[in-house]
């Protein structure tokens, strides 16, 4: 709530500012509240472009967050809605074809992906971000052992005891490569140190997150998102 006053105030100074918008859109997924988060896609100013806001918070990895219509056109955008950064546009659209459970189309365009993420962590092997997407596809594409090893590297370059809130990508990657290759108690692991780190994740979050879909019966999982020790 805090988070949302702040966030207000800075809308009303300037209401096109995207990255304010999404910061308030995350804002009630924390609390898991899917609803509010989409009623606040739903009102943006008509100056912000759908395609740019859709591809904006897809490329962020929340996807997931859109509703239907806005997840429709997800699928219709070109890696120029993404700055033409081919890998972001491919892992974006392979995360939700996955999610759909269209396993042809999500390794495709994984498959699209894999030589950009490659081509990166060869240039450079300490970038964790690179690292992530790289395991991310890799787990689309049935690659277990690589998969997880990438996802393990990227996590281990970007700490928790250093900066949380920035390692946090890294480790959320690896959250969802596990949960992707069906390794459940790791996924939960890896969820358990952000949340005890205190990173952007939260029980609200998880509660939401459709990449988690499959950890909702583990009752390891049920007491993440209660918000239990």
């Amino acid at each position: 709530r805090e988070a949302r006053q702040a966030v207000n105030r800075g809308l009303a100074l300037n209401p096109v500012q995207l990255d304010l918008v999404l910061r308030k859109v995350w804002s009630h997924v924390q609390e898991g509240d899917l609803a509010a988060a989409r009623a606040v896609l739903a009102a943006a100013p008509k100056e912000i472009e759908r395609t740019a806001l859709v591809a904006y918070l897809a490329a962020w990895g929340g996807g997931w967050i859109l509703d239907a219509p806005r997840r429709d056109l997800l699928l219709r955008l070109t890696p120029r809605e993404f700055g033409d950064d081919r890998a972001a546009w491919a892992n974006a659209l392979a995360s939700e074809h996955w999610l759909r459970g269209e396993l042809a189309e999500a390794r495709r365009f994984a498959a699209e992906a894999l030589p950009v993420y490659r081509e990166r962590v060869d240039e450079l092997p300490d970038d964790s971000g690179s690292r992530a997407g790289l395991g991310a596809m890799l787990a689309i594409l049935g690659h277990g052992e690589e998969a997880a090893r990438e996802a393990e590297r990227a996590a281990a370059l970007a700490p928790l005891e250093g900066n949380p809130w920035l390692a946090a990508e890294a480790h959320y990657s690896l959250a969802v490569v596990h949960t992707r290759l069906g390794n459940q108690e790791m996924a939960i692991d890896a969820l358990e140190r952000q949340l005890e780190a205190h990173t952007w994740l939260s029980p609200g979050s998880l509660r939401a997150d459709a990449n988690f879909a499959p950890l909702r019966g583990n009752p390891r999982f049920a007491r993440l998102t209660a918000g239990e020790p």
